[in-house]
């Protein structure tokens, strides 16, 4: 049985580690593509389950090395750019990759902690608060429409929530999906496919920019508190319902200011961290939330035991995820600049559309479509993305308002 458990890991890193790589794609795309094809497969549930984990943690560790294969965009635009990219255009590639995966481990280690503490007092503090929950999330959506500071970009940021808002309910309640299906071409569109089209439309060819060997970071106090904040705010984000992990990362700017360094950290440490709390909620609160722990959740019942031996399956994953890491962000600093980020893009956008049209049909190409265009409306109205969680945010604090 061990065996098998571990041959059904690796699988699930061999997964993670390409679908880390595309551009646009992500775990949770394939874990709908596998429970669509877990009868041909013969899969148990629990396999299913080992691959689905191994291939989430290995993914969350290798979704920033595109990052670097895709290289710096232009110098002039460079206020406008992610922290990681800035590092790229100084030079700095491996400092970028530093933070991540040092954010990655200190995330996984902090959360290990908490989960001691979510399994004791966790369900009493998510029953009790069931009444304020509501009230918690519209202040989370306040402070990140405040957080865009310009009056107009607050007013478009608002656009975007009550548009991507309304999407949701629409889409939540088609009778031909049900409601883990429809998320795929929702998300597809709303952050996978609008990105890679402004990728393709913006693409212009710069200058290589060289890439020191190595990182010249050094660790401080500060990295090991944001690596601590990072893992509690994952643990709400893998609690809370509508709450994302890029919503909460948001916050942390604000936390940290320019800490570069401390801000990708504690960023990386989230998107860890509530992963890992996505399966412990299953259990602790019985609600699934995140694409994977949605799909594990609907194929067996997640038993205490069970817990233990995902968190088991998550300690071996992480230890070849750090290997897979190290070593793929060495090549692809030295790569970085070299590879046509618009092919790339372009091919990232066909896999999608073709996984769309399988899975979903020519419904979710449309579904797609329409998220495409609100993700659009965000990228150039020049305002956070995570606005788009209206898609969940809105139905959800319907639904505690009593009004859906």
């Amino acid at each position: 049985m061990l065996f098998e458990f571990i041959l059904f890991a690796f699988i699930g890193i061999i997964i993670g580690f390409i679908t880390g790589l595309i551009p646009g794609f992500h775990v949770n795309n394939v874990a709908i593509i596998m429970i669509s094809l877990l009868p041909t497969l013969g899969l148990l549930p629990l396999e299913f389950a080992v691959i689905l984990i191994s291939a989430m943690i290995v993914h969350q560790f290798m979704e920033f090395i595109p990052t670097l294969f895709l290289g710096a965009p232009q110098e002039e635009t460079a206020l406008s750019l992610l922290p990681a990219q800035r590092l790229i255009l100084e030079g700095k590639a491996m400092d970028a990759a530093y933070f991540t995966l040092f954010g990655a481990i200190f995330g996984l280690f902090f959360a290990l902690i908490l989960a001691v503490f979510a399994f004791l007092f966790l369900p009493a503090i998510y029953e009790a608060s069931r009444n304020f929950i509501v009230f918690v999330l519209i202040i989370v959506v306040a402070a990140l429409l405040l957080y865009e500071r310009k009056i107009y970009k607050i007013l478009t940021a608002l656009f975007v929530f009550v548009l991507s808002g309304y999407f949701g309910l629409l889409a939540l309640n088609l009778n031909f999906f049900s409601s883990s299906q429809v998320l795929f071409p929702v998300f597809a569109g709303l952050f996978g496919l609008s990105t890679l089209l402004v990728n393709v439309i913006t693409y212009e060819k710069g200058k290589q920019i060289s890439q020191l060997p190595k990182a010249t970071a050094k660790p401080d106090k500060n990295f090991y508190t944001a690596g601590f904040l990072g893992a509690f705010a994952g643990m709400l984000a893998g609690t809370l319902p509508g709450i994302s992990a890029s919503q909460i990362g948001t916050l942390m700017a604000i936390v940290f200011g320019n800490s570069v360094g401390a801000f990708m950290i504690s960023v990386s440490a989230i998107n860890l961290s509530d992963s890992i709390f996505s399966l412990i909620a299953i259990y602790t609160i019985g609600n699934a939330r995140s694409g994977v722990a949605v799909m594990i959740d609907s194929v067996m019942d997640i038993s205490f035991g069970e817990i233990l031996l995902f968190i088991g399956i998550i300690l071996f994953v992480s230890f070849f995820a750090v290997v897979l890491f190290h070593k793929t962000s060495k090549i692809a600093v030295k790569w970085t600049g070299r590879v046509n980020s618009r092919n790339l893009n372009i091919s990232s956008f066909v896999l999608i559309c073709v996984a769309l049209f399988v899975l979903t049909g020519i419904y979710g190409i449309f579904i797609a479509l329409i998220g495409m265009c609100i993700g659009l409306i965000s990228i150039f109205g020049n305002v956070n993305r995570t606005h788009a969680m209206g898609v969940l945010l809105v139905p959800t604090i319907l639904f505690f308002l009593g009004i859906r």
